[in-house]
């Protein structure tokens, strides 16, 4: 079991607890950091950081490190001119927010899918890079993952996730503290709840992913339908699955949607019925994809590359909402 357990850490040992300074994502952080960073690539290092971003020293560490892990920002090539410490626009960042232009030193939102992300998909598609590489918030993933409680504390879940890391040498020596500080930032930032006792919302709130049960101050993650998940977002986070698996695959199980590591199902804890019901909707708008029964199992087929069918898709779901 041991040995099992190991392996299935394997992938995470590499990554990071988060380096959120205790802030989850508030409302306006995302845009306003993704658009001074490409107007100033150094904006999180620079002296006038504070007055730039309008917010405290704390605060801009945790909007660079949010924008980094949602893939609005990213780390520059290494024959980068940009020189130590900038940041560029992500892919994602350029589609969703903007492209920047060089000549007027701005970002035009006006090229940018939903650049105040005010369509609740757009939190759904940012939820779900979290679970990709390189796991610079390992807490997430060990937790939707591998949590088994049925309900939890705040402290409850810091513990099982320290446990869980126990498993892995790497994961095991970070600071039991800062996994604790995970633990409250995963609650405070999914919980719709008046029981955390935050007065300041998380936009994250709104997908209802984790929710209080009659219990005080105890919480659980709200397995099922996914009201404000639309079909085609669901399709494209399965596209970005199956391109981080190891083999070429242009097939996926339903049941590796589901339950895989770091799946869809998992990611946006759903049931397999629910899945099930948001590819066969997607499949019908997207081409090149099928959802078929094959030997009494249930699979996604799709032609060509997944990472192409991803955007392909997003471009999609995003085109019709203008």
């Amino acid at each position: 079991m041991i040995k099992y357990m190991k392996l299935r850490l394997d992938k995470y040992s590499q990554g990071t607890s988060g380096r959120h300074e205790t802030f989850f994502p508030r409302y306006g952080w995302l845009t306003k950091g993704y658009v001074k960073c490409a107007e100033s690539p150094h904006v999180f290092n620079d002296n006038d950081a504070i007055e730039q971003l309008g917010v405290g020293k704390n605060m801009v560490r945790s909007i660079r490190f949010w924008c980094l892990l949602l893939g609005l920002l990213e780390e520059p090539s290494k024959d980068s001119d940009l020189g130590k410490g900038a940041l560029s626009p992500g892919a994602l960042g350029i589609r969703l927010i903007g492209q920047f232009l060089p000549v007027e030193n701005r970002v035009n939102t006006e090229t940018g899918w939903d650049p105040y992300l005010e369509d609740i998909s757009s939190l759904w598609l940012l939820h779900w890079q979290i679970f990709r590489q390189p796991f610079n918030a390992v807490s997430w993933p060990l937790a939707f993952n591998f949590c088994s409680l049925q309900s939890f504390s705040q402290q409850e879940l810091g513990a099982s996730i320290i446990d869980i890391a126990g498993d892995d040498a790497r994961l095991a020596a970070i600071s039991p503290r800062s996994y604790e500080k995970d633990a409250a930032c995963i609650i405070h930032m999914y919980t719709q709840s008046a029981k955390i006792g935050n007065e300041i919302r998380c936009p994250f709130n709104a997908l209802g992913l984790i929710k209080s049960t009659p219990e005080n101050s105890h919480f659980c993650f709200d397995v099922g339908k996914k009201n404000t998940l639309p079909p085609l977002i669901f399709l494209a986070a399965c596209f970005s699955y199956a391109e981080s698996l190891e083999s070429s695959t242009q097939t996926l199980s339903l049941n590796q949607i589901v339950y895989g590591a770091d799946s869809p199902g998992i990611a946006f804890k759903m049931t397999e019925t629910e899945c099930g019901r948001l590819l066969e909707q997607a499949v019908n708008t997207f081409g090149d994809v099928r959802f078929v029964e094959f030997a009494g199992t249930r699979q996604l087929h799709f032609d060509g590359k997944p990472l192409m069918l991803y955007w392909a898709c997003l471009e999609q779901y995003y085109k019709e909402q203008r």
